[in-house]
């Protein structure tokens, strides 16, 4: 799916200045709002194979 860089998710146009706001100002659709992740999520993200059980 393609995301224009002035739209947001949800479909809104949003305007440049709105944009630098919300920090979006030239960034790729994963970094649209909902979708920045602080540090530590970004690395617990990168481990998507690790198995799933209990903790001992």
């Amino acid at each position: 799916m393609y995301w224009s860089n002035n739209k947001l998710a949800t479909g809104r146009i949003v305007s440049p200045e709105t944009r630098q706001k919300i920090g979006l100002a030239n960034k790729g659709k994963n970094n649209r709002i909902g979708y920045r992740h602080s540090e530590e999520t970004k690395l617990k993200m990168k481990h998507p194979h690790k198995k799933k059980g209990k903790k001992e």
